[in-house]
């Protein structure tokens, strides 16, 4: 083999030191940067693909994906990140009491579950957790009927594996309209929404 003296060209065929070395940092640059695109798109379909199946199937958990999650409606659930269910049966006519805040022409009710698959107890107030409700986009109006516990949910503890439900009346329209029912479990949480036909 020919020598090599300081000073020489590299003889044809033969990769200069200094370029190999460059070589090497783009390689070890590179590698890792594609391993972590592939993570980050398969991490992205995985969640889309987890997320439709929970929506198809009536069930939505909280947190499945960084998008806000879709509305559901009558007899699906929605699980907070604490194991917190919500579940909201679909309405039915409702005849007030003659003590009720008021008797409008048509009235509704709902039937509220609430279950805790947590691992601590759950301290209800209908005050904060709701329903915030809306009839073709405009407040509703909710029925108080103190005589058939419509409308005043008591403050109650829900202990780990238990349920809870509760009743809630509205006036509608005398034609079914859109009523949109808003839940959140504390102060600033996550909202669960449902909205259907009534």
């Amino acid at each position: 083999m020919p020598e090599h003296h300081p000073g020489e060209a590299p003889q044809t065929g033969q990769t200069p030191p200094h370029a190999r070395r460059r070589k090497l940092r783009w390689l070890a640059i590179a590698v890792p940067l594609v391993l972590l695109l592939a993570l980050v798109i398969a991490t992205v379909v995985n969640g889309h693909t987890r997320h439709k199946d929970k929506a198809a199937s009536g069930t939505v958990a909280a947190g499945d994906a960084a998008t806000a999650q879709p509305d559901l409606t009558w007899g699906q659930r929605f699980t907070w990140q604490n194991g917190l269910t919500v579940q909201v049966e679909a309405p039915a006519p409702y005849t007030p009491s003659q003590n009720a805040n008021m008797d409008p022409d048509r009235s509704i009710i709902l039937n509220i579950t609430l279950t805790n698959g947590g691992t601590t107890p759950y301290q209800f107030n209908w005050t904060v957790f709701g329903p915030n409700a809306t009839f073709n986009g405009e407040a509703a109006n909710s029925i108080v009927d103190a005589d058939r516990g419509v409308g005043v949910p008591p403050l109650t503890t829900i202990a780990p594996g238990q349920s809870y439900t509760y009743q809630w009346a509205f006036a509608a329209t005398e034609d079914p309209g859109v009523l949109r029912l808003e839940f959140q479990p504390d102060f600033g949480g996550q909202k669960a929404i449902f909205t259907g036909t009534a």
